[in-house]
């Protein structure tokens, strides 16, 4: 094969236009169950009920329900497995991750007497995981119908000025025919005035391996009017970091095709990011037996630094001899961009009944809107990733349930957490996308507290490899379950 130049000028506008997507707008808006065992034992479901530093996240009023200064930490152990899913095949990941799960200290201020019945004051420091990103998927299947490269010729064809189809071009996963005037893969090319498909029969597989986490640190202030009315507001900083490793490989393990031996596609994304923002709240306490908690998060402002490379590796075999080739070479395939993202404010509300100070039974409402998330750029342009997200996402919400059973100083806890898909392509029904089941055990004295929680998390999830030649999108589907222990060690002073 004679190759042919291609002239293509690999732009800033394309590197931004093909990285950050609806998918990433996503993965960082979006909160699970976790913080310290007590909160996730019962579901997450404290948004009425305070007195608990993972619940400040949800709702700073929280911190105004303490009557004592106290300090605690979490630590967790998750194990996750993975199923994925492609053309009938079905192939599984695992990953086990530790974590330090909350961290938190309230220290109290006594208030004089006063005409608003203010009893005193509370300040916190507090620090919950809300994310964790750590998984392993891997997929392999037979496919004889279609291939990455019909996507690459695609874009050469209509010069989408696709940087990754250029390095196909480079390492002639796509070349050129002078004597048609037409480009060609080894999978589709023109004779006699006609295109002609075919033969397939590759062995396609994926290896994806992500890890990262995101934190909020939270410096809140709250006070208690009478025991009836606790209000509370934080300024929050969060932290966000995201790596991905994705290895893609078409090869011809068959001997189906002419020269074609196999290609590689490997691509690297590293995403850092902090946040700011302010939440306010309030519980509500009408009797002894109901609180009612309502709380506003603003948006919340991000900075993101992101490193992307992205390389292809081909391999090709006839005659006995055997060619191959990279690109990009000498580290061209490394961009590093930054950019700003503004997540959607988040409304919480939650309610609880407590009988006899023996039994909590608990509910909580969350909701934010995705199709809000803006990207921004000072030397960059979003509109079309701006509507991309308003497209693909939509408003989410979580139901979240939980009870305790308080048996002297041993409790006994249990909880679920339902989540909306904040994906358009997704049913919109509870139950369908992430499910939470909890429970837990704790131990609590006049100065000391101990809760374990056991976590059992099911999402399911996509990932989009190509689009054949006729436009048809090729995906893959995954399952994944986290198993997760948790431990809480508290002290109160």
């Amino acid at each position: 094969m004679k190759k042919l130049a291609l002239i293509a000028t690999i732009v800033l506008g394309t590197y931004c236009a093909q990285s950050q997507n609806y998918m990433d707008a996503a993965r960082i808006s979006e909160r699970v169950n976790m913080g310290d065992a007590r909160y996730a034992s019962m579901g997450g479901a404290f948004a009425s009920l305070g007195s608990n530093f993972a619940a400040v996240s949800d709702n700073p009023a929280a911190i105004g329900v303490f009557e004592n200064g106290a300090m605690e930490f979490s630590l967790g152990n998750k194990f996750s497995t993975s199923k994925t899913s492609f053309l009938d095949q079905t192939q599984r990941g695992r990953n086990t991750n530790l974590m330090l799960n909350n961290l938190g200290f309230v220290g109290k201020i006594e208030l004089p007497k006063n005409d608003l019945k203010a009893k005193y004051l509370n300040l916190s420091y507090t620090m919950n995981r809300t994310n964790d990103f750590n998984a392993n998927y891997n997929m392999e299947a037979y496919n004889e119908s279609s291939s990455m490269t019909d996507n690459f010729l695609k874009n050469i064809e209509n010069s989408t000025n696709d940087y990754i189809s250029q390095n196909a071009f480079d390492t002639y996963l796509v070349d050129y025919d002078s004597s048609t005037s037409k480009y060609f893969t080894d999978f589709i090319r023109w004779r006699n005035g006609g295109q002609e498909r075919g033969p397939y029969g590759i062995t396609q597989s994926q290896n994806v391996s992500t890890s990262g986490r995101s934190y909020e640190n939270s410096l809140s202030i709250g006070t208690n009017f009478n025991n009836i009315v606790y209000l509370g507001g934080s300024f929050d900083f969060g932290r966000y970091t995201y790596d991905e490793t994705n290895e893609y490989t078409e090869a011809d393990y068959a001997d189906n095709i002419s020269y074609f031996d196999n290609f590689t596609l490997t691509q690297k994304l590293s995403q850092y990011g902090r946040g700011i923002n302010l939440k306010a709240g309030v519980i509500v306490k009408p009797s002894e037996m109901f609180r009612i908690g309502l709380s506003y998060h603003m948006p919340r402002y991000w900075h993101i630094t992101e490193n992307y490379s992205s390389y292809i590796s081909s391999n090709y075999f006839a005659n006995g001899d055997s060619w191959s080739y990279t690109a990009p070479q000498n580290g061209e395939g490394d961009y590093k961009y930054e950019y700003n993202i503004t997540t959607p404010g988040r409304f919480i509300s939650g309610a609880s009944v407590i009988f006899k100070k023996s039994i909590i039974v608990s509910a909580g409402y969350e909701y934010m809107n995705y199709a809000n998330t803006l990207l921004e750029a000072d030397d960059y342009s979003f509109n079309d990733r701006n509507k991309e997200i308003e497209a693909n996402l939509r408003g989410a919400g979580t139901i979240k349930l939980g009870t305790e059973v308080r048996l002297g100083p041993i409790s006994i806890r249990g909880g679920a957490a339902l989540y909306q898909s904040p994906y358009t392509h997704f049913s919109p029904a509870f139950g369908k996308y992430r499910n939470v089941y909890t429970g837990g055990l704790g131990f609590r004295n006049e100065n000391f507290y101990m809760d374990m929680a056991f976590i059992y998390t099911k999402t399911p999830s996509f990932r989009n490899l190509y689009s054949d030649y006729a436009g048809n999108l090729i995906a893959t589907s995954t399952n994944t379950e986290d198993t997760q222990v948790l431990m809480t060690f508290g002290f109160k002073f």
